[in-house]
Order: C-alpha cells, then sequence, then structure tokens
C-alpha cells in the first residue's frame, strides 16, 4: 500500500510520501511520516509528525488488490489550525497573545480551556465587558496590556503542569460567526536538578503512564524541541532500546512499567547541561516533555552531592 499527496488516482499514488510491501515500511518520504498502528492487521493510518499549515489538503490511501480496477483507495482531507505555541517552566508567569483592532470600538472577550467552540469559550477562566474584566476563575489570570486598546493577552501567574494546554481568545462581534478566534497552545517544562560526580553514574529521571500501553520515547541534549529529541542520545519503541549515541547512556529502569531513567556512565564536564525526555503520545502537541539540569562536580570528596542510583 501507499500514501500519497493529492487525490486518488487510478493507479498509484500522487506525489507518494510513504509506501509498504505488506509487512513493513518500506520508503518514507520523511521522518516525519510514520505508520504507527498493526500493519499486519491491516491498520495503515498515517501519522504526521509535527505538523504545520503547508500540510493542508487531501491524502491518498492506496490498498494494492489483485485484478484489474480492484485497489482499495480513500481521500482524506487534512486540515490544519494556526495554533500560536507559548513555552515556559514551572513556576513562572506566563503570556498568551490576543489582539484585535479597535477602529469600530472595544468588545466582550472570554478566554476559555480547549480549543474555540462554534459559539462560546469553554471551562472559561476570564471573561471581560468593552471596559474591564467582569469575572475570573482565579486570581492567577490577568489581562496586564492595554485592553482599550485591544491587548487581552491573558497572564497566568506562577503556572503549574495542570496549566498546559490549548487557550481559546474569543473577542464577541456582531453577527453570525463573525467572533474573532485565536487558540494559543501551553506547555509548561518541569525541569529537574540533578548533581553528579565526575567519573561516576548519575540517573536522570523519568517516567510516564502506561494503562494505556508503552509507547516510543527519546533522550536528548537541550532543551526540548517542538518536535523529536535535539542531538538524541537514546531512541526506544516503547519495548526495549532501538539506538543509543553511546554505551554510556543506558536505560535501566523496566520500560514496561514506564521507568524511562537515562543513566549516564563515566560523566565528564562535558556532560553538564539540559536534558530532554520526551514520551510521544498521539495528537497534537501531545507529547510529554520533562527536561533535566545536570551539573557535574569534579571533587569526588563531596559525596554529599552525589546522586544514588
Amino acid at each position: 500500500m501507499c500514501w500519497g499527496r493529492g487525490s486518488c488516482g487510478l493507479t498509484g499514488c500522487p506525489n507518494k510520501i510513504l509506501s509498504t510491501d505488506g509487512d513493513q515500511v518500506t520508503w518514507s518520504d520523511s521522518k516525519r511520516y510514520e505508520l504507527r498502528g498493526n500493519i499486519s492487521s491491516g491498520d495503515v493510518s498515517l501519522t504526521l509528525n509535527g505538523v504545520f499549515k503547508d500540510d493542508e489538503g487531501t491524502y491518498c490511501c492506496r490498498v494494492e488488490v489483485p485484478g484489474p480496477f480492484n485497489d482499495l483507495k480513500k481521500d482524506i482531507q487534512l486540515a490544519v489550525q494556526d495554533v500560536n505555541l507559548v513555552r515556559g517552566s514551572l513556576g513562572e508567569d506566563l503570556t498568551l497573545p490576543c489582539s484585535y483592532a479597535t477602529d469600530d470600538g472595544t468588545r466582550q472577550v472570554c478566554w476559555g480551556r480547549g480549543h474555540c467552540g462554534i459559539l462560546r469559550c469553554h471551562d472559561e477562566v476570564l471573561k471581560t465587558d468593552e471596559d474591564a474584566i467582569t469575572w475570573r476563575e482565579s486570581n492567577r489570570y490577568h489581562l496586564k496590556e492595554n485592553i482599550s486598546k485591544g491587548n487581552v493577552s491573558l497572564t497566568i501567574n506562577k503556572v503549574n503542569e495542570n496549566d498546559g494546554g490549548v487557550y481559546c481568545c474569543r473577542v464577541r462581534v456582531p453577527g453570525a460567526f463573525n467572533d474573532i478566534k485565536k487558540e494559543v497552545r501551553l506547555e509548561i517544562h518541569n525541569t529537574d536538578r540533578v548533581t553528579g560526580v565526575k567519573g561516576d553514574m548519575v540517573k536522570l529521571p523519568c517516567s510516564y503512564d502506561v494503562s494505556e500501553g508503552t509507547t516510543k520515547m527519546c533522550w536528548g541534549k537541550g532543551s526540548c524541541p517542538t518536535y523529536k529529541c535535539t542531538d538524541t542520545l537514546v531512541w526506544t519503541d516503547g519495548e526495549e532500546v532501538t539506538w543509543t549515541e553511546s554505551g554510556r547512556y543506558r536505560l535501566k529502569g523496566n520500560l514496561q512499567h514506564g521507568d524511562v531513567s537515562l543513566s549516564i556512565i563515566g560523566l565528564s564536564k562535558e556532560d553538564e547541561g539540559t536534558y530532554c525526555c520526551r514520551v510521544e503520545i498521539p495528537g497534537l502537541f501531545n507529547d510529554k516533555m520533562k527536561e533535566i539540569s545536570l551539573e557535574v562536580d569534579d571533587d569526588s570528596f563531596q559525596s554529599v552531592t552525589k546522586v544514588k542510583v
């Protein structure tokens, strides 16, 4: 079978992006295209990692069946929502941008949790009339900018892990379906600090809930990017390590129980810095990410700073 960009034609896939031999993927135009389902059970659903606006359009899924004109064909239309991304760390004050032109006067505004609905804000966290805030769920939510000039950016004080997700800013405009809507995704980085001793081994803790099964994950050097891991050190398929940059990097925990903590053997000063643990969760921007800052102590006698594993 194959996947292509564009409507299915009489034969083959237009602008082919992925193909299989029936048992496994034999070619892919990019690592962004994956078949995560069980191919042997007929699940050939296409997963696109790190979706962009340019990915919008029609996709063709074609399954080759012997005989003239017997192929199974399915066209799928992909629409990509324009969602701004704001990233920050636990405890920070973060601002989600939203503004509108006030040529015709100021408007009522609401902010809510989740994607913008057709007519209203879901799970409202803040509302305004034309001039000021009229209600807010918590004193942590503020509009610190100039509302009279149309800047209704939402500031959340001292963000926590539960604050992550999509937010909707809706500006009320008279008329059917005229409201101005803007979605902003907030990503909260959970950053831990770990100290190790030069020459020893250190463990960078990371785990996830496996109640719905194990999944792919990676470790990388540097802050967590929007997609995958930067300077990848370890890859797993959910069951076992499939690739490692060096034998110094090991996952000694029980992967089936969600323990994907990274052990680094023979620490050196060059190992200092930020590490990213990224667990792939299906859906747009759903990956679980954790950043850990590693410091390496030169003095092996200062065992008080040594991390036990």
